[in-house]
């Protein structure tokens, strides 16, 4: 077939036109070199030819990946909530970032939350901060074990903590830059929490970081503020309630029995069906931070001691909304009744000051710790003074026939069906006026300028609250022998043990008062250790002994 002319001409056009697009004024100009994981470019079988190229379905309907929703938003059971830290901005979530966050004052410092489509396992994606971003030699497996753990939706995870220069996704190196990150889940179903800035800001906002971690729940339907309300897969065990103790409340797994208050227990529980029990103590500490964190360590597991500069790189964790040092430690425990218990744990928070220490406290056999690590750091977080007003619909969580210490106000003297409820009941002098129960003090009345007599009840041994006693007035502690040779009274259709001390005594609040007297009768029952308490000035003390003692004699449970 020959061509026409009009086909000829056709093809010339074409093939200058091809000639003019060729010849181009510069050479070709390339954009840097930018590398992507095989996280972030996973292998999907199956597509169609428009699936593989990422443009969708061109009459207008987009194919996406599912993403969490933004915060507050809801978005079905792969969106999380959070409690968003002071001073932090909220920013709009993507595939790889379910919560995510920039400093205000700061934006060099970013936080965010990844869940689902890592790959690789737990170890593997940690090495990739490690290696990758900071160009630090990758942590072996028994490295990343020995990590410390945190709570993170609920689980706990490993926190890792590089410093260094930092390359991220823009490949350009950033010196002087830390991250802090938590990896937890499953190899198979990974959730990581991830900080980074320069270093001093990561440290500034460390506390924070980890108080945000312990807040994420799983669950679009929550509230934008939400506290996680489970941290294991056992619904009985993990659900929560408030228990309020002597000026402190706290969120606490059902599981937790609450126990009675003591002086230096403000809240206090027993892990139910197990000898693990959990105590927080805030005030009457003395001795500095580092020497308490030791008195666990050397003098109640027999370990070598820490050094200033171990204590300062221990993790930490909020407690009564600051930062504080998160101990570990295992083996043989010997408490204030001496006897060594093998196997033991304890996981330990020291914070505050010197001057004003608080601590958080639980021991028990190492299994029964372990399992219960993630409820300890949910309920350190949970923890806050009870002067912030509580929530009219929360129904305080206490003990059968322990009253919940007032959160305001003064305290109010038991009458009618109150006074038929008290636990305990005894003659009180027509010259005490009446005080009004607290938590974890009952018949509490007043003799002399500013004396106190109460009747306490709680859990433990009498040798290790002779031990408390005599710590408030330095005074040293009686061994068997010395509380076998103490002078015994009636009290409880029974015999109880009388300690006397005088001198300068020093109490919670760590005021110090010279010339005082104290007097306690206490004896062990089926209950627990039942205690009256008589504290004041060594004369006061003197001219109401027998006023004391009479009050003892005559003390009885009001059941009969």
């Amino acid at each position: 077939m020959i061509p026409t002319s009009r086909g000829v001409l056709a093809g010339v056009l074409l093939a200058l036109g091809l000639l003019g697009a060729c010849r181009q004024q510069s050479p070709a100009q390339f954009s840097v070199e930018h590398r992507v994981t095989n996280a972030q470019r996973p292998t999907e079988f199956g597509l169609d030819q428009r699936g593989r190229f990422g443009l969708g379905d061109m009459r207008g309907t987009a194919t996406k990946t599912p993403m969490a929703a933004p915060q507050g938003q809801g978005g079905g059971a792969t969106a999380f909530t959070a409690e968003t830290p002071q001073g932090w901005a909220v920013l709009p979530t993507s595939e790889f970032r379910q919560l995510n966050y920039r400093l205000s004052s700061d934006p060099s410092l970013e936080c965010y939350l990844s869940a689902g489509n890592l790959r690789g396992g737990l170890l593997a994606n940690a090495n990739r901060w490690v290696v990758t971003q900071f160009g630090q030699t990758a942590m072996s497996q028994a490295e990343f074990d020995a990590l410390p753990r945190h709570l993170l939706v609920g689980q706990s995870a490993a926190l890792v903590g590089i410093e260094g220069s930092f390359a991220g996704m823009g490949g350009e190196a950033k010196p002087g830059y830390k991250l802090l990150g938590l990896v937890g889940g499953s190899d198979e179903d990974m959730v990581t929490l991830k900080m980074t800035g320069p270093k001093a800001l990561v440290e500034a906002e460390s506390a924070r970081f980890l108080a945000l971690a312990a807040s994420i729940h799983r669950g679009g339907s929550a509230a934008p503020n939400a506290k996680p309300s489970s941290v294991g897969n056992n619904p009985a065990a993990d659900a929560t309630g408030l228990t309020v103790g002597d000026g402190y409340v706290a969120n606490a797994p059902t599981s937790w029995a609450t126990q009675p208050p003591s002086s230096f227990r403000q809240l206090n529980w027993r892990i139910a069906g197990s000898d693990a029990e959990c105590y927080l103590t805030a005030g009457g500490l003395r001795g500095g931070l580092l020497a308490n964190a030791n008195r666990w360590i050397a003098s109640q597991f027999g370990q070598q001691p820490m050094t200033q500069a171990e204590f300062d790189a221990l993790p930490q964790h909020p407690l009564v909304g600051k930062s504080a040092r998160l101990v570990r430690v295992s083996g043989d425990f010997r408490g204030m009744g001496g006897e060594a218990k093998p196997g033991f744990q304890l996981l330990g928070l020291v914070g505050g000051t010197d001057d004003e220490m608080i601590t958080l406290k639980l021991v028990g056999p190492k299994t029964v710790v372990e399992a219960e690590y993630a409820h300890f750091l949910e309920v350190a977080a949970s923890v806050r003074e009870a002067s912030s007003a509580l929530p009219e619909t929360q129904q305080p969580v206490v003990s059968p026939g322990v009253s919940p210490a007032p959160t305001s106000g003064p305290p109010l003297q038991p009458s009618g069906a109150d006074a038929a409820a008290a636990p305990f009941a005894a003659t009180i002098p027509a010259t005490w006026p009446p005080l009004g129960d607290t938590g974890s003090r009952l018949l509490r009345h007043r003799f002399g300028k500013d004396g106190e007599c109460y009747v306490g009840q709680l859990g433990g041994e009498i040798a290790q609250m002779l031990g408390v006693w005599c710590g408030e007035f330095a005074a040293p502690v009686p061994d068997a022998a010395g509380i076998a040779a103490l002078p015994r009274v009636p009290m409880l259709s029974g015999e109880a043990v009388l300690l006397d001390l005088k001198g300068e005594h020093q109490g919670m609040a760590g005021q110090k008062r010279p010339d005082m007297r104290l007097l306690v009768a206490v004896r062990q029952t089926e209950q627990g250790i039942v205690f009256c308490k008589f504290l004041g000035v060594a004369a006061d003390v003197e001219l109401e002994r027998a006023n004391f003692l009479q009050f003892c004699a005559t003390l009885k449970r009001s059941d009969g």
